[in-house]
């Protein structure tokens, strides 16, 4: 299906990717050719499939894997099959007939609305019967979905579909199976690409769409690491550098290049202001110092992530626990804890540690404890505003190097205006008052000699005249 929308080209293509649902798949795809173009996938079907789909040819286009290679490498066969055809969008659906063809217009019509947008067919599985481990690993899906890209979908794991076909061979995937369809839609979404839901039908009724190839175990545990990937790098990364990593396309950049710049947003994230980078860093020491040993950093990134402050200089600054501070550390939260508790200095002697019993360690455990919040509350609030003085230090001075820079650059487009066919008036300007000058001054000499800046005047608007009519504009002095 061809069609211009607003001047851009618009061909879709189907690709129904297929594994042993012979019963089914020529029904399903005779239907969809139809309505569109219709690529079929056989990812090495050893149930007849060929046979039943012999009656469509001609009507539709066979591509055959010699091996089941799984539903991600069938659909990555459909699209390059369908970038040979100069399709600009592609419609996946299953063929084991729980997508009815029948909705196809109403994704295409989404699609053409939002061309560069993923449109994702949206189902009502307790409406439509759905067993309940599926709604349930669906429900799954959608919670990380939204944790990794913000976005609510309300079907993440739906296989009916419309891609724009240049989005999807942009997208860096590593994944394949089950987890393909995931990791390109949260690619995408990190891309930017908006994603518009349409509701569909889906028909649980018929045995063939009850059985799946999904294996609980081994697919379960493959899309749980995708999910604990990708919700880690949402967590760590900012959206530029997700997005970066997310693409095949460089940029033009070099790869250190590339990195240098990941490294730089990681250290901007969410650092834009100096109470920002000040209160990551902050956080940062807090923790460093706080008794949760073993989960200082993590704490850290954490609550940074909750807070929306940079995570990279809250982490950076939670190692103040390294160990050449760490005794002094140590130190100054007994310290603080004993005189907060007991209002006592702490002791520190050969005889007093002679007489330290069980009761008298559990007492300083408490003490440390204390003191040590209170040690990084002390260092996280000193620390904060030393980095919110220095960052408010350097910003001031880069707004004043650059006012500097814009006076500079006015002083000099005032003193002497470019030449060109953009600066003719400016030209004719100088033309003007240095003939002007020139008369004052021969005047006043008897009109035999005229004044030095009068001649530099002249001479430069002789040859700015030149420059500019040599660019075929005349300036009349």
């Amino acid at each position: 299906m061809t069609a211009a929308e607003g001047g851009r080209r618009f061909a879709a293509c189907a690709v129904i990717p297929v594994y042993n649902h012979a019963s089914t798949a020529a029904d399903v795809a005779g239907a969809a050719a139809a309505i569109l173009p219709t690529i079929v996938v056989d990812d090495g079907s050893s149930d007849g499939l060929a046979e039943s789909l012999a009656p469509l040819t001609g009507r539709t286009t066979l591509a055959r894997h010699q091996s089941n290679l799984g539903k991600g490498t069938a659909l990555r066969t459909g699209f390059d099959t369908a970038s040979r055809l100069s399709a600009t969008h592609v419609v996946t659906l299953d063929a084991d007939g729980q997508h009815d063809p029948a909705d196809i217009p109403r994704l295409l019509e989404a699609a053409r609305a939002n061309p560069d947008a993923v449109v994702a067919g949206v189902r009502d599985l307790k409406r439509d019967g759905a067993p309940p481990a599926r709604r349930f690993a669906n429900a799954f899906s959608n919670f990380w979905f939204r944790v990794q890209t913000g976005i609510g979908l309300k079907d993440t794991q739906c296989g009916f579909r419309c891609y724009p076909l240049g989005l999807v061979r942009r997208l860096r995937t590593t994944h394949g199976g089950y987890a393909y369809e995931l990791e390109v839609l949260v690619r995408a979404a990190w891309l930017g690409a908006p994603i518009v839901q349409v509701p569909i039908r889906a028909d649980y009724a018929r045995p063939e769409s009850r059985r799946s190839h999904f294996r609980p175990i081994l697919d379960f545990l493959r899309i749980s690491y995708l999910n604990t990937k990708l919700t880690a790098q949402a967590l760590a990364l900012p959206g530029s550098v997700r997005a970066r990593m997310s693409s095949l396309d460089p940029g033009g950049s070099s790869p250190l290049r590339r990195l240098l710049a990941d490294v730089r947003d990681v250290l901007r994230e969410n650092a834009d202001t100096p109470a920002r980078l000040a209160l990551s860093v902050g956080i940062g020491l807090f923790f460093g110092i706080a008794p949760i040993w073993g989960l200082q950093m993590a704490a850290a990134a954490v609550v940074a992530h909750l807070l929306r402050l940079n995570k990279a200089i809250a982490l950076i600054a939670s190692n103040i626990s390294i160990p050449p501070l760490a005794p002094f550390i140590i130190f100054g939260s007994l310290f603080a804890g004993r005189w907060l508790t007991t209002g006592r200095p702490l002791e520190l002697s050969l005889e007093a540690a002679g007489k330290l019993t069980l009761k008298d360690a559990f007492n300083s455990l408490i003490e440390y404890a204390i003191g040590s919040i209170a040690l990084g509350l002390a260092v996280g609030t000193a620390g904060a505003l030393v980095a919110f003085a220095c960052a408010l230090s350097f910003s001031r001075f880069r707004k004043s190097a650059a006012g500097g820079e814009v006076e500079e650059v006015r002083g000099a487009d005032t003193t002497r205006p470019a030449c060109g066919p953009a600066g003719s008036a400016g030209c004719a300007a100088i033309g003007g008052a240095a003939d002007a000058a020139g008369a004052g001054a021969e005047s006043t000499a008897g009109g035999t000699v005229g004044s030095a800046a009068a001649e530099n005047a002249a001479d430069d608007a002789k040859k700015c005249a030149g420059k500019n009519q040599a660019a075929g504009g005349a300036i009349k002095g």
